[in-house]
This record gives structure tokens, C-alpha cells and sequence, in this order.
């Protein structure tokens, strides 16, 4: 199981686009673009299940938003865009296509501060660095167990 990591975004004419913007725009897509740069990009494979996680400082941040399945990894086309053409993001090198995707009444990880082996530093912001965290099986379990109980909630980002 993997935590993708959506963070805000800078738009052409410098206003910031909200991390819930962006996700929801992936998600409606059903893709989710990775770069040179993200961690474990080369470790998930189709089948995996990836929770989709809000970084930044608007509304829905620190939270885990949705629950998803790899359907199919593969390489980006030349020029291809996953986001907005107004936003200020790079070309990814690959692209998930999603399935199963299942909105869920938000997940706070601030709540979780110190039940997951990650969270242990009071600097825990730093964990959700590089677009991608791949979870051990006790952190998985803690949170396959919470999805269960909000997984069949309304649709938090609309």
C-alpha cells in the first residue's frame, strides 16, 4: 500500500491552486501523473492500492481523501499532461491509471501522530516528502482498518 501526496500548486499567474483542486482534477481523470523525482515510483506496480493524501495548508490538508487501485502503470507520452495547463508542474516521466476509487470522509493524519511508525517526530511534515510513501504492513493495517468504517461516506471534496 502507497500514500500518494498531493500538494498545492502554483498557477501561470502566481495564485496558488489548493491541493483538493488538484487531486480532485487527477481523480476525476482516474490518472495520477509521477515524476523523476518521486519516491518509490519504480516500486508500485498494477494492483497496488494507493491512498491519496492532501498536503499544503487549505481546505481537506493533513488529510487522507481517497482510496484507489493501479490498474495499469505505464510511461508518459511525450507532452503529456495530467494537470491543468495553467499550473506551473513539470512533465511526469510516468502515469497511474487508476480504478476503484472510492472517496472517503477525510482521514486525519494529525490525529494518527505517533500510531503510525512514521509519525513518530514532532517534524512530521517531512514524511510526506517526495510525492509518494510506500507503508509498512502494521501502518497499512491501521489505516485499511479506519477506511473500512469511512469508506462508504459522501464524496468530501464536491
Amino acid at each position: 500500500m502507497y500514500i500518494l501526496i498531493c500538494s498545492d500548486a502554483l498557477a501561470f499567474d502566481d495564485s496558488k491552486v489548493s491541493a483538493v483542486e488538484v487531486a480532485s482534477s487527477r481523480l476525476t481523470l482516474g490518472r495520477w501523473p509521477l515524476y523523476l523525482g518521486t519516491r518509490n515510483r519504480k516500486h508500485i506496480t498494477t494492483g497496488d492500492i494507493c491512498l491519496i493524501y492532501l498536503a499544503g495548508c487549505s481546505d481537506w490538508s493533513q488529510h487522507i481523501v481517497a482510496v484507489c487501485e493501479v490498474g495499469r502503470k505505464r510511461a508518459a507520452r511525450s507532452f503529456e499532461e495530467i494537470d491543468s495547463n495553467e499550473l506551473l508542474t513539470s512533465a511526469p516521466s510516468q502515469i497511474l491509471e487508476l480504478e476503484k476509487i472510492s472517496f472517503l470522509e477525510p482521514i486525519s493524519i494529525r490525529a494518527l501522530h505517533g500510531k503510525l511508525s512514521f509519525l513518530v517526530s514532532r517534524k512530521w511534515g517531512s514524511a510526506f516528502q517526495g510525492g509518494c510513501r510506500r507503508l509498512s504492513g502494521d501502518d497499512a493495517a491501521i489505516l485499511e482498518s479506519l477506511i473500512v468504517k469511512k469508506s462508504h461516506m459522501a464524496h468530501p471534496m464536491s
